[in-house]
């Protein structure tokens, strides 16, 4: 929710998700398995106030079913990494809830490649979101550089090592301002 919020989408685009996430919920079309019973109707993503844990993790399901699959309510240069950062979130929640078995590949997949691909996705959004924030400082810096001082670009710093695994790739999440491109090396 912190990266929709930080995404800083216009209040017409913020008012148009948030009636397509209460329309999906008066539908009353997702139910919770084993009780049969449909979930709560969210009124707002942007938002986490009176949101229980369960509530959460049903918007994280919902999202895709809001933007849909190609994100066009986004900036473009947005679309992708969100897009990589839902469904990476969804993969991690369903395999921590413990109703099925899961082997070594494919923990693998989901532990050890799927968190460097969400935080790198999660990464680019807040990157983004850092760099139309400098600009907009640098603007105003240069219309009037007695009154607003000069911007400074927050400098990043490495988080993650990129691992080597066991088959002898290495992955490498490349940053570019329309999306996160993932490519294997062999060693």
């Amino acid at each position: 929710m912190e990266s929709l919020a930080g995404m800083k989408l216009s209040a017409a685009t913020k008012l148009l998700l948030d009636q397509r996430l209460a329309d999906i919920g008066l539908r009353r079309v997702f139910h919770d398995p084993t009780t049969g019973r449909s979930y709560r109707v969210l009124r707002s993503m942007f938002t986490e106030a009176h949101m229980t844990a369960t509530d959460r993790v049903t918007l994280v399901f919902l999202l895709p079913h809001v933007f849909g699959h190609r994100s066009l309510d986004l900036p473009i240069d947005l679309c992708q990494p969100f897009l990589t950062m839902i469904s990476y979130a969804q993969i991690i929640m369903i395999s921590v809830r413990g109703r099925r078995s899961y082997n070594k590949r494919e923990l693998y997949e989901i532990f050890e490649r799927g968190w460097i691909i969400f935080f790198g996705a999660m990464e680019t959004i807040c990157s983004r979101n850092h760099d139309v924030s400098y600009l907009k400082r640098l603007k105003r810096h240069r219309k009037n550089p007695k009154k607003n001082k000069m911007p400074k670009r927050f400098a990043r710093a490495p988080r993650y090592a990129l691992p080597t695994f066991e088959h002898g790739t290495r992955i490498s999440v490349v940053r570019h301002p329309s999306h996160v491109t993932i490519s294997y090396r062999s060693s």
